[in-house]
């Protein structure tokens, strides 16, 4: 609309403007505009319970300090403990951790480059 001067002086009718009007996609007011898929549930692959697994074969979940970084700490070391997955998806950090077995000593999966 508004090709002759006549028209671009007089204007789009809002008739006219509404005839054209596209309604907007409906989008879910719960989803995060940034996440392009709905994220899928990475808990473990054996239903989360690692008491049988080999050491080596276990993935860790949250790792804790023993005061959970709320008390004074007297232990020079940094001495933590697994406590299991949390809801969420793991992060790169954590998908890159993995349980050495008891006693030291290297896992059976490490390689050498």
């Amino acid at each position: 609309f508004g090709t002759t001067v006549d028209e671009q002086l007089r204007g789009e009718s809002i008739d006219g403007r509404l005839a054209r009007e596209e309604p907007e996609p409906q989008e879910d007011p719960l989803r995060p505009r940034d996440v392009d898929e709905p994220a899928e549930d990475v808990g473990p692959p054996y239903g989360g319970n690692t008491d049988d697994l080999d050491p080596s074969e276990r993935q860790p979940g949250r790792i804790v300090e023993a005061d959970e970084g709320a008390r004074s700490d007297t232990e020079k070391d940094v001495v933590a403990r697994d406590v299991g997955h949390d809801s969420g998806g793991m992060t790169a950090e954590e998908a890159a951790m993995h349980v050495e077995p008891e006693g030291g000593g290297e896992s059976p999966n490490w390689r050498q480059a």
